[in-house]
């Protein structure tokens, strides 16, 4: 049971003749990144991800099948072997790719026989260990909205953090059963999951509420004034690292308080969350 503000549930929203929304088209003002296992834009051309084939490093950019990755392109690429993420494009236009260049830290697609999934789509997956991705520094605003879909299990995770200070610069904490503050933030981000707001916000509420496969979103976020010039990133670190999949991150500088209802719907009606 999610611990919600009253706000309605979701409703799917369709728009086009083939039934599919193009989020980047009807809702581009702020828009700073979207990255997605799936096409965001009808205007864009570009690859999905970059991944690098774990046998010789060897590695290529994958695109779209229709409107989603395309699976056998990783096949053919990777065969037996392991295939790990390097880059995920980002399909705004602005180019602030999501990277990770350290093998170690890099999340898997390919486990060496088939696409990670979960809820049946492809899903980029990390173990729990270091695993992350440097987001741009064009992704910080005085307000940033950020949109996600993860599936997560671990009882203890920050699924975005600065670097710096160890330990002290996350979002949102999921501990389960801490009854401590959830976020380091000196201001008061918000939290929504599965279009309703988590209004009670200790680390147990947080874990409760975003354990298993969600759509999450973070607003309200002053990332400049909290954490200047701090690398941000995607999952946390050593035993705040996420166990599970990633499939959407899409990060908006402005305010989207009046849009994240419109904006939640069409991210739903992608994944089924």
């Amino acid at each position: 049971m999610l611990i919600g503000n009253g706000i309605s549930p979701m409703k799917p929203i369709i728009s086009g003749g083939n039934g599919y929304s193009y989020l980047v088209d009807d809702y581009s003002t702020g828009l700073a990144q979207a990255c997605a296992v799936n096409l965001l834009s009808s205007t864009y051309v570009g690859s999905c991800i970059r991944i690098r084939r774990a046998s010789d490093n060897g590695e290529v950019d994958i695109g779209f099948n229709g409107n989603w990755l395309d699976e056998a392109d990783i096949a053919t690429h990777c065969g037996v072997s392991e295939g790990f993420i390097v880059k995920v494009y980002d399909q705004s236009g602005n180019g602030y790719d999501m990277t990770q260049t350290s093998h170690s830290l890099q999340y898997q697609i390919w486990d060496g026989s088939a696409v990670n999934k979960t809820g049946g789509l492809p899903g980029m997956y990390s173990s729990g260990g270091d695993e992350r991705m440097l987001m741009d520094a064009n992704c910080k605003a005085v307000d940033t909205w950020i949109f996600m879909v993860t599936d997560t299990t671990n009882d203890a995770v920050y699924i975005m953090y600065a670097d710096g200070s160890a330990g002290s610069r996350y979002v949102f904490a999921a501990q389960n059963g801490s009854g401590s503050g959830a976020s380091s933030f000196s201001g008061t981000p918000k939290l929504f999951v599965d279009g309703s707001e988590v209004t009670t916000l200790t680390r147990d509420t947080v874990h409760d509420n975003q354990i298993g496969r969600h759509q999450i979103t973070y607003g309200d976020c002053n990332f400049v004034t909290q954490w200047g010039a701090n690398d941000l990133y995607l999952t946390g670190y050593n035993s705040w690292g996420m166990i599970g999949y990633h499939q959407a991150v899409i990060v908006y500088t402005a305010d989207k308080s009046s849009d994240r209802a419109d904006i939640e719907g069409i991210i739903n009606n992608y994944y089924g969350t």
